[in-house]
């Protein structure tokens, strides 16, 4: 068999140079050292592809820091329209709007292959830079030199939804269905202009037109139309693709106390401790008081050990209303539903 040395010194059965860059990188935790590696590659194709493939392993990976870094030493050291470009893409990752769009620009300036991408993208960031009227006049003249590009429809009608004009919205959103009536992202944002219209049922319609269907939108919609036995189904379905999703978690809890699902709530409510647990603590007891269920009820729809566990929690109370600030919200200010319109990352150029 025949065994190849690859310029890192490293020995290998004609290994892919993107994994044992990989390699090397978790054994050393030196992203210099990285991209010094792939400095040394003579092919500049080559060399390009590396520097990207490395770059969207680290944020991918979640080594932010190193992430950064990494970037800076591209934008310190490569002149190339793909480099710029995949720096965009990571200063967009960080909130870093500013950054993305001088990256874009010079990616435009290289003589980029994808300039309508590029322009989308930098009306999008100038939209998350709170620029939604620079946004709009940029994205605007991008369609009408690139009318067939349909990510600067959606990022377009980001735009109007920003400006609660939804029927501007729906309409550049209309015009992106007419390109491609497959792309999921536009009926999810259809979707959620009509769920923030409080149109649930079209809302509900929209969302299962997608091919990847938003479980999270699609239950807090069947939410808002009472059918809470499947936006239960729903946010279960949500939590198994995305576990880790704080927001989604706090749609769910929220709906098990509005369907009455006493034991799964205490028994997501055990997965917590710290301040998350009292939060959802506090939560359940002011939905009892609300509701005016007695102790003795209450403990009744619990079992076994569930029951045991929250005989200290419940207090007998009597039957007066909640207050408006004391109700519990389906999304808090940074929920999924707040910024419903936001293309996913593995959905655009960023």
């Amino acid at each position: 068999m025949n065994r190849k040395r690859t310029h890192m010194g490293m020995e290998d059965l004609e290994a892919d140079p993107i994994e044992l860059l990989i390699t090397d990188f978790e054994k050393f935790n030196d992203v210099e050292r990285t991209f010094s590696q792939i400095m040394d590659i003579d092919n500049e194709d080559s060399k390009v592809k590396l520097l990207i493939d490395f770059s969207r392993f680290l944020s991918s990976s979640g080594y932010f820091v190193e992430s950064k870094v990494f970037v800076a030493l591209m934008q310190g050291n490569c002149d190339d329209s793909e480099i710029y470009a995949e720096c965009a893409r990571v200063y967009f990752g960080h909130k870093e709007f500013g950054k993305c769009i001088e990256m874009n620009k010079l990616a435009l300036k290289a003589d980029s292959e994808r300039p309508a991408q590029i322009q989308s993208d930098i009306g999008l960031a100038l939209l998350k830079n709170g620029d939604v009227n620079d946004a709009i006049v940029f994205l605007e003249s991008t369609i009408s030199d690139n009318p067939s590009f349909v990510d600067s429809y959606i990022n377009l009608a980001l735009c109007f939804k920003e400006q609660k004009d939804y029927t501007r919205a729906l309409s550049s959103l209309e015009n992106a269905m007419k390109l491609n009536s497959n792309d999921s992202r536009i009926h999810t944002n259809i979707g959620c202009i009509y769920y923030l219209q409080e149109k649930y049922e079209d809302a509900v319609v929209s969302f299962l037109k997608a091919k990847d269907v938003n479980q999270n939108n699609l239950a807090l919609a069947l939410m808002k139309l009472g059918n809470l036995e499947y936006s239960n189904l729903a946010f279960e379905e949500a939590l198994l693709m995305d576990p880790g999703n704080m927001d989604i978690v706090n749609n769910y809890m929220l709906c098990l106390l509005n369907a009455k699902m006493f034991p799964k709530y205490v028994k997501m409510l055990s997965n917590f401790s710290g301040k998350q647990y009292e939060k959802y603590k506090t939560l359940l007891n002011k939905f009892i008081k609300a509701c005016g269920i007695h102790q003795d009820e209450m403990r009744s729809k619990l079992r076994g050990n569930l029951a045991n566990n929250m005989k200290k929690e419940i207090r007998k109370v009597d039957h007066p209303e909640m207050e408006e600030e004391d109700l519990p919200k389906e999304e808090n200010k940074d929920s999924e539903i707040a910024d419903l319109l936001s293309i996913d990352d593995d959905e655009s150029a960023f």
